[in-house]
């Protein structure tokens, strides 16, 4: 599966706040980390060419992709009440 990848510019840590909470996330050496705290979400990690690579229910609030290559990935963060796409970059 392929998607159309468009996003705000590279990050290594955000914070995104709305009604429902704020989202947080970045990364580290080889893993991307999420943390919506109060919140029920899927997180869908792409590479950069569109293609995804895992998907995965936030469990307490919280998300990791770990054992990743250095480079650019791609978050969407799925609620019920948004979809939210970020870019990070992986060290």
């Amino acid at each position: 599966e392929r998607v159309e990848l468009t996003s705000l510019p590279l990050s290594e840590d955000e914070a995104i706040s709305g009604s429902e909470g704020v989202l947080r996330f970045g990364s580290g050496n080889g893993f991307i980390w999420v943390s919506w705290p109060k919140n029920q979400a899927d997180v869908s990690l792409y590479s950069a060419d569109g293609r995804r690579i895992a998907l995965k229910s936030l469990h307490e609030g919280r998300a990791e992709f770990r054992g990743l290559s250095s480079g650019v990935y791609y978050l969407w963060v799925s609620s019920p009440q948004s979809l939210i796409k970020e870019k990070v970059v992986v060290r």
